[in-house]
């Protein structure tokens, strides 16, 4: 039995970790897995109610077949308009999914037992059993779903249909359910499993290791993405580009444990200290980049390259005391621009910040103008060009 419950928890576990972590694929999954069952289940409605009398000349379809059928109609086209969407998230294609679910399981309860009470029920047992392998959703939201409707089909089932029938109906539904149950375990945990394995191999490929953020070629890529799909009228965003200011000192005089350390530690500055759409990564040696995709104003993307001044300068290590800074450049954009072009402008800026001296950072204002120069924005935090020897013209 202890055995049992340490696999079991293993199990659920691992589950919970691949619900988290494939977060995005599993929604994309279950639009796609959705949209084919919703458009399925219309279709064996509708191929049911019209051809079914045919084979059966006493059958007529009643009210309950239609009201299914209408609900049907109604989540198909929900999902066919919302499949596309990009406000569409994963919490709603959950709710999308248990609501075709709940439907479904409440649609084959009602014509199982009102059309004739003195028949047995044929499809809540099979749908119940095979509903689990459709769909990707936790155990924590089939579970529920599905203990709720097999209460309700057992009362309704021995109110209105004939004792013994419906003691039959009840103990094969029971034994459906719990083969459900069997069902959404297995299924759940090898979509986990091999969830889990692939995310592991994509990790690999897209995370720096050391620092646990992304490389060099997932942070170009995913910062290419956002630079495209902005639109007028989009909050301004930023890049910001620093390295470590003396860093080969560092690793010459403390040794490359320590450096790697130090960069550890930036690494969870950057991982814990944006928001979850802003895009940070290592992309070479001991520099970092981070997309900030909307600013408020000057004032907080000042404060921000402070608090990063900040945190880096507070940062400690066990084998050695020794001041830690950062230079850091800032390509500021209000409106569109390529990222080779935001990329030069954060490179530039952050050797001008460089010049001047440790700790110190600088702000360009970058705008796509023909002559494909830089505004310099000078503010009281920030280096001011004049003293680097830099261009000071306005644009």
């Amino acid at each position: 039995m202890k055995n049992f419950l340490h696999w079991f928890t293993h199990r659920f576990t691992l589950q919970r970790r691949y619900f988290s972590q494939a977060e995005e694929e599993i929604r994309v999954t279950n639009l796609r897995l959705l949209t084919y069952a919703s458009v399925l289940e219309v279709i064996f409605l509708v191929f049911f109610i019209c051809f079914t009398p045919f084979l059966f000349r006493y059958w007529r379809p009643t009210l309950p077949y239609f009201l299914f059928l209408g609900f049907a109609l109604l989540t198909m086209t929900a999902v066919l308009i919302l499949r596309n969407s990009p406000k569409i998230t994963s919490r709603l294609t959950n709710l999308l999914c248990s609501l075709f679910y709940t439907a479904t399981l409440a649609g084959c309860l009602v014509i199982d037992i009102f059309p004739n009470t003195s028949v047995h029920a044929t499809y809540f047992a099979v749908i119940m059993v095979t509903l689990p392998a459709i769909l990707v959703l936790p155990f924590w939201i089939e579970f529920p779903i599905t203990l709720v409707m097999e209460i309700l089909f057992t009362a309704i089932d021995l109110s209105c249909k004939e004792p013994v029938i419906a003691k039959q109906d009840a103990y094969q539904s029971l034994v459906a359910f719990l083969c459900s149950l069997v069902v959404m375990f297995i299924v759940v945990s090898l979509h986990a499993r091999e969830g889990l394995l692939k995310y592991h191999y994509i990790r690999k490929g897209t995370i720096d290791p050391l620092t646990h953020i992304s490389n060099r070629g997932e942070c170009e890529a995913r910062i290419r993405d956002a630079l495209r799909l902005r639109q007028p009228g989009d909050q301004p965003c930023a890049l910001l580009m620093f390295d470590i200011d003396g860093f080969k000192q560092i690793n010459d005089q403390h040794g490359h444990q320590t450096g790697d350390h130090v960069l550890e530690q930036v690494g969870y500055i950057l991982g814990t200290g944006f928001r979850g759409d802003d895009i940070a990564g290592r992309i070479g040696g001991d520099e970092f980049m981070v997309l900030l995709k909307a600013i408020r104003d000057d004032k907080s993307l000042r404060e921000l390259a402070s608090r990063i001044e900040n945190s880096i300068s507070s940062l400690t290590t066990e084998s050695a005391q020794f001041r830690i800074s950062c230079s850091l450049g800032i390509a500021r954009l209000k409106g569109s621009a390529s990222y080779e072009d935001m990329y030069h402008a954060a490179d530039t800026a952050m050797y001008v910040a460089k010049r001047a001296g440790a700790g110190k950072y600088v702000i360009f204002n970058v705008e796509e103008l023909p002559s494909g120069e830089l505004e310099i924005v000078q503010d009281d935090n920030a280096v001011s060009p004049a003293d680097t020897g830099c261009n000071t013209d306005k644009q």
